[in-house]
């Protein structure tokens, strides 16, 4: 019930619209100097923040400062006499207004609790409000959930990642929260591939930022392909990363126009999904360029701190919550670099491969302008494998699929290491990715291995001698180790284990793919404790590293 009561003040805070919308209005951003006399009291979290936020912040270790504070009422009732105030940041202090009259300016900036504006685009008035609609009746006989079920044509993308022997040990993100701020959700809640999602009411809050009142059911159906590589279940034909985790769903992006103030609306769906103890927030949103050429953004200002957005994706996971957020697919385009908030401080960026794990050239090149590895990881989003509104499965291409696909693979982690803090998971990430030792700007550190990164948190070391281009875990073992190899073309393996006697006991030949490949070796129970030499054949030459069997 607190949780309840706190989704209800927040929507006060954020979803209160004052008026109707006109044309020839005005977004603009008012900074605000101060909190002087606010209504709220770091002392009293609990008016402001959930119960679920607060565990999160303590987990992670991570204090409650001024920035959680929500804005000064008396400033937002004073503002809406010139305007339409619409949202508010607490955490960049400001109010989203919408202006008719250009002489309200000179009367807002003249306010001394008003720091500075910014203009961020027009309104966009070509769309109509489109009331909710209750969603259809779901038959009680829809199929069960099983965790047994085939990944079909989504396999080589689940594989690719290695996420499958973490599913087998019944890890699907259950209790685990994930934010997605989108472009909209349509049909997610007729659709069969979800009545498994709705059916045991894993939507925790949706709604439409861009238009209060709007359904994100009946808008876009990028959210919903988005949705379907981490939630949507077909039986044998398709199953997604984290389809037993909890999901927010918010529309942040009109696709009808672009301009900044839909930064502004992702900053408002960040600070939702963190009042509402999100774990995860995943967004395929990225901003380059506008509507108004006067308002686009250039290369100098990927930092991570300069653009609003980039900034609402770095205050996010500092404050705790793991944030996964596309590149952007300019890679063959005259932008070509990474997008906004791609940049963001602590932000994990995701490029695209294909289904084999080599480079997608549409997936956006980094670095950001400070030198910090951008992309930071990369997955399938060429060809990957998503469901369509019609429940049926398709390929699309866009690092907008690559991005929910790692960010449902993390709900797993998660779910796995409940007591580990963001910034541990996305070390480990990074270090189980096939290119960490060798990042670059056009797949950062590869392609992350989702077995390893949970053996790391658990506390099992990697061998990977600088010569050697294959990891072990977890050495030492016990029964079951797994080697993670990183081919440059397709070539068959010869897998050996030799005892301190020379003698070879264990014996197998693989065939590896390009890109990131897990070889799991079972067949040792016999082997008594104690020392052996792991042994790799390839066409690139032999490679020997020791290993330690410990009961």
């Amino acid at each position: 019930m607190l949780l309840n009561r706190t989704i209800f003040t927040i929507s006060l805070v954020f979803f209160s619209w004052i008026g109707q919308s006109q044309s020839n209005s005005f977004w603009y951003s008012v900074y605000l100097k101060d909190k002087n006399n606010t209504n709220y009291q770091i002392n009293k979290p609990l008016e402001f923040l959930s119960e679920r936020a607060l565990t999160n912040r303590q987990k992670n270790q991570i204090p409650l400062d001024s920035t959680d504070l929500p804005v000064n009422q008396q400033y937002l009732i004073k503002l809406n006499e010139f305007g339409q105030v619409k949202y508010s940041s607490k955490w960049q202090n400001s109010a989203l207004i919408l202006l008719t009259d250009s002489a309200s300016i000179d009367s807002i900036l003249s306010l001394d609790f008003v720091k500075n504006m910014e203009y961020l685009g027009l309104k966009n008035v070509t769309k109509t409000k489109r009331k909710r609609q209750s969603k259809d009746n779901q038959s009680a006989e829809s199929e069960a959930f099983s965790f047994n079920s085939e990944y079909g044509l989504a396999t080589e993308q689940i594989e690719l990642i290695g996420i499958k022997p973490l599913h087998e040990s019944g890890y699907f993100g259950e209790n685990v929260r994930i934010a997605v701020l989108d472009a909209g959700f349509k049909s997610a809640n007729t659709m069969t591939s979800f009545h498994h999602l709705f059916d045991r009411s894993g939507i925790i809050l949706a709604g439409d930022i861009v238009e209060k009142g709007n359904d994100p059911y009946l808008e876009s159906t990028h959210g919903t392909h988005v949705l379907s590589t981490m939630a949507g279940y077909l039986g044998q034909k398709y199953l997604g990363t984290s389809p037993m985790a909890d999901f927010i769903l918010l529309r942040t992006e009109d696709v009808g126009s672009e301009y900044p103030v839909e930064e502004y609306f992702w900053l408002v769906g960040a600070e939702i999904a963190d009042s509402c103890g999100a774990d995860i927030i995943t967004s395929s949103l990225s901003y380059t360029t506008f509507d108004d050429t006067i308002l686009n953004h250039n290369h100098q200002q990927l930092d991570g701190k300069t653009t609003l957005v980039s900034k609402a994706a770095s205050t996010a996971a500092s404050k705790g919550i793991i944030v996964v957020t596309s590149a952007g697919n300019d890679g063959n385009g005259s932008w070509r670099k990474i997008g906004f908030p791609a940049d963001g401080v602590d932000v994990l960026t995701v490029g695209a491969t294909d289904s084999k794990g080599s480079y997608a050239t549409l997936s956006s090149h980094g670095h950001a302008v400070d030198g910090r590895i951008k992309p930071d990881i990369t997955a399938v989003g060429k060809g990957t494998a998503l469901i369509g509104t019609n429940d049926q499965v398709f390929n699309g291409n866009g690092t907008s699929f690559s991005t929910p696909t790692i960010a449902g693979g993390i709900a797993v982690l998660v779910q796995s290491n409940p007591s580990k803090t963001a910034k541990q998971i996305r070390e480990a990430l990074l270090l189980s990715s096939s290119r960490y030792r060798n990042p670059d700007s056009l797949m950062g550190f590869g392609i992350p291995n989702f077995i390893a990164a949970d053996l790391i948190l658990k506390g099992q070391t990697i061998t990977e001698p600088e010569e050697f281009p294959f990891k072990i875990i977890p050495n030492p073992f016990s029964s079951t180790f797994y080697i993670i190899a990183n081919p440059i073309e397709i070539q068959d393996i010869k897998l050996s284990i030799i005892d301190t006697n020379g003698k070879i006991v264990y014996e197998k030949t693989h065939k590896l793919f390009t890109g990131h490949q897990l070889i799991e070796v079972t067949e040792n129970a016999d082997l008594t404790n104690g020392l052996y030499i792991f042994r790799i054949e390839t066409p690139m030459g032999i490679f020997s590293e020791k290993i330690l069997k410990q009961e």
